[in-house]
């Protein structure tokens, strides 16, 4: 898993992956939008990689951990990326989610 936390360039098909998710799960709420951008791994390090990130009118924070987001990155099918945005979006919206309710229990 380490390979996969790294920064994937605009156009790759590993971003394109997670920005086709992210773009999935706006088009079902308009309480909160994920983006898929380069972040710092840790607050105080000098180590960028691309994830998903949650914001809304207050927070911004990543929206999955390593094992969700290579969950999406190994997905070929546009089918499941949508599947796995409709559950997310869902959880979500509801108030159900948490990471004991990760993409990864659902669907590995």
């Amino acid at each position: 898993m380490a390979s996969k936390v790294k920064i994937y360039s605009i156009g790759s098909t590993e971003r394109t992956r997670l920005e086709v998710f992210c773009m999935f799960v706006n088009s079902m709420t308009d309480d909160f939008r994920l983006v898929a951008q380069d972040t710092y791994f840790d607050f105080g390090q000098d180590w960028k990689y691309t994830a998903i990130i949650y914001k809304d009118s207050n927070t911004k924070y990543q929206a999955f951990c390593p094992r969700d987001w290579e969950l999406i990155l190994n997905t070929d099918s546009i089918e499941k990326l949508n599947e796995m945005a409709t559950y997310y979006a869902d959880m979500q919206t509801s108030g159900e989610w948490n990471y004991k309710k990760s993409l990864y229990s659902k669907f590995e």
